[in-house]
């Protein structure tokens, strides 16, 4: 009978570390999710009252709204595209230990 003890307290030690995993994916996908939704409606936001104005001030104001719009709405289509098109480029302009943040972009940009 003293045998059981250890593997059934490993069992519930891995399960407790389990659920505590499973409560960071949650957590990290809340907020990951929830500042992607503020992200796109700022931009809609933006689409509706700026951009119409300021990139298609030309045209009939309708039909700028309407193209303001429709930039949003390709970029919420494509979104799911970023990884597979962006994958590429980690190839031809592969990270250094360095590159983090910002840095990413000042330091590689003089290699394009």
């Amino acid at each position: 009978m003293a045998t059981h003890a250890p593997i059934a307290h490993e069992t519930t030690a891995r399960s407790a570390t389990r659920r505590r995993e499973q409560r960071k994916v949650v957590a990290g996908t809340i907020i990951g999710t929830s500042i992607e939704w503020y992200d796109f409606f700022l931009l809609a936001s933006a689409a509706g009252l700026v951009f119409n104005h300021l990139f298609f001030e030309p045209i009939d104001p309708q039909a700028a709204t309407l193209m303001a719009f429709a930039t949003v709405g390709l970029s919420f289509l494509f979104r799911p595209l970023g990884a597979p098109l962006a994958r590429p480029l980690v190839s031809v302009f592969p990270c250094t230990r360095e590159d983090h943040g910002a840095g990413i972009v000042t330091q590689n940009t003089d290699r394009i």
